[in-house]
């Protein structure tokens, strides 16, 4: 009879589990408005933290744009001031009656219209500011990015 001798070594015990690994939290970027991507500011598997930046979309169509916001306000401003002292030109000469009513009347429709004509330019001045700002794209939540 052959008999052998104890060996004494370390084991090391393992299982093997069938699993799925799941964040804790996810999220979904999407962009606000639509543009290429001018930069990318991570890699793949890099852990970031929120606020971090994540993408930039091609701002320069939306600089233009503002631009093209800001002058229209501008002139919609130019616009007003001179509807509003056409009005009081037409309400001083309406002492003496050498204006017509209906005249008048224009002039105050003409200064009530370059009113809502400032604002509504000034509204779409607030959107181009607000699209400008969207083309940065940050991280909502620290954790690592990926797909």
């Amino acid at each position: 009879m052959t008999v052998a001798p104890p060996i004494a070594k370390r084991i090391t015990t393992w299982d093997e589990y069938s699993g799925r690994f799941e964040a804790v939290e996810t999220v979904e970027v999407r962009p606000r408005v639509s543009g290429f991507v001018d930069k990318v500011h991570f890699k793949d598997g890099q852990i970031v933290k929120a606020g971090d930046p994540l993408f930039t979309i091609d701002p320069r169509p939306f600089r233009a744009t503002l631009e093209q916001a800001k002058s229209a306000v501008e002139q919609a401003k130019a616009n007003l001031a001179f509807a509003e002292s056409d009005l009081k030109r037409g309400e001083s000469l309406r002492t003496g009656t050498t204006i017509t009513q209906q005249a008048l009347d224009q002039r105050l429709q003409a200064s009530r219209v370059a009113a809502a004509a400032v604002t509504s330019q000034e509204a779409a001045l607030q959107q181009a500011e607000l699209d400008l700002s969207f083309t940065e794209l940050k991280a909502p939540i620290s954790g690592r990015i990926g797909d």
